[in-house]
């Protein structure tokens, strides 16, 4: 199921939401989770990452996002729940796991992992044959040089270069980037 929706609602847990959402909005007791696809909303990853483990609990059946100008080449994975925003690339043989962001202009060289509710915000360029662990934030401008492997739980701040692997659970930012101290 990618992009084949008649309508698009909006699951909120809130009474109000902004009345200019042009989406019908549902509360959690209104949807028969039998009749809809999930798609989760928003730029933390250990949120993201809650609401997947809430919604699989439920059985839920999750959506692939892609928009129509975007490229995906040949060989490449991607996991349900995954949104993929306009002008993204995703070179070949490449794997973009459960619930991950690919937000406008990001790039996914050839040979490369993204991970379980990652993201990428827009302008992300990651060199071929690379990995992002789970629950990654890779922030707007940011390029990450072939093979390098980021960790689970890392913040890449904005614009910075990556030229070597990153740990788990660093921060970092900069051209060369470095941990935040």
């Amino acid at each position: 199921h990618i992009n084949c929706w008649e309508e698009i609602g909006i699951i909120f847990p809130y009474e109000r939401i902004n009345k200019s959402c042009k989406c019908k909005v549902y509360s959690e007791e209104e949807i028969d989770i039998g009749d809809f696809q999930i798609v989760i909303a928003g730029l933390d990853p250990m949120l993201r990452q809650e609401q997947f483990e809430k919604w699989s609990n439920k059985s839920a059946d999750f959506a692939i996002m892609i928009h129509p100008e975007t490229y995906v080449y040949s060989g490449t994975i991607i996991g349900a729940g995954t949104t993929v925003f306009k002008g993204a690339i995703v070179y070949a043989d490449s794997k973009i796991e459960e619930n991950a962001v690919l937000m406008e202009y990001s790039s996914v060289s050839h040979d490369s992992i993204i991970g379980k509710h990652s993201i990428f915000m827009e302008k992300v360029t990651q060199g071929g044959h690379g990995v992002v662990g789970r629950r990654s934030l890779i922030k707007s401008n940011t390029v990450i040089k072939e093979y390098v492997k980021i960790g689970d739980d890392v913040e890449v701040d904005y614009g910075s270069v990556v030229l070597k692997d990153i740990e788990d659970g660093e921060r970092v930012f900069g051209n060369p980037a470095r941990c935040k101290r």
